[in-house]
């Protein structure tokens, strides 16, 4: 019989500079993840896409997006109106970058 770990409650969660995300459970423990807008820029830099200046697409904007967080009972959460599973981060999260 496999023995199924107990996920903590989210108590915090932060959007990075780099556009990672920092989850912070009740248990004292940090995961890093890669946020949504974080995977659009590399596959924007890794295509190409630029504006003949050598900068890409990507307008000042997307980088200061805010950060519009809202922690859910069921330990998922959102960051910008993207949803994340804190319960699966957790255990696929990272401890660092």
């Amino acid at each position: 019989m496999m023995k199924t770990r107990v996920v903590p409650a989210i108590s915090e969660v932060n959007l990075l500079p780099n556009l990672f995300i920092a989850i912070n459970y009740q248990n004292g423990i940090t995961k890093y993840v890669r946020s949504t807008f974080n995977q659009n820029e590399v596959t924007s830099l890794r295509q190409g896409i630029h504006n003949g200046f050598g900068a890409t697409q990507l307008t000042p904007g997307y980088y200061w997006i805010g950060s519009e967080i809202k922690i859910n009972e069921d330990n998922t959460f959102t960051v910008n109106g993207e949803q994340y599973d804190g319960n699966h981060l957790y255990r696929e999260g990272v401890n660092h970058y």
